[in-house]
């Protein structure tokens, strides 16, 4: 079910529409965006909480500042998300990775990596390409959330 406030199926086709490519191949706008707003747990979530915000994103841009807010948020009230991340003045949490004090620089002067501390592998230091970093700790929070819901 998609809930979203379209005032006509023009309105639709502007934002989520067919556009056909000089090569003869077609995709369709924001298909991202769509199947975002096309779960089925979003819309049951956005009921029970009566917030509508995730809901109603008219552009991908606004649905990434949205969801990184909420998740932030969100993990700074998780008890079970006990280490801190710091990066680019952002600090969210999680159950697995931490960045120490450096706050993700890393020692060797790398600029296209983050310093990272690996706690379900033994505390270990790693690196990796920050936008690597920041997606996987993003999805392992999500995961955890949505697999700590069912059990």
């Amino acid at each position: 079910m998609l809930y979203y406030k379209f005032k006509n199926y023009e309105e639709f086709k502007e934002l989520f529409g067919i556009v056909k490519h000089g090569n003869g191949n077609k995709s369709r706008k924001n298909k991202i965006l769509l199947a975002f707003i096309k779960n089925k747990e979003l819309l049951h979530n956005a009921v029970v909480s009566g917030d509508y915000t995730l809901l109603h994103i008219s552009d991908i841009t606004t649905m990434k500042n949205t969801v990184i807010e909420k998740i932030i948020r969100s993990g700074g009230e998780d008890e079970t998300l006990s280490y801190c991340v710091n990066l680019i003045g952002k600090t969210y949490y999680s159950s697995t990775y931490g960045t120490d004090g450096n706050k993700g620089l890393c020692e060797d002067g790398d600029m296209k990596a983050v310093r990272y501390i690996n706690y379900e592998k033994g505390e270990k230091i790693f690196k990796m390409r920050p936008g690597n970093f920041t997606g996987l700790s993003y999805l392992k929070q999500l995961m955890e959330k949505l697999f700590r819901k069912q059990y």
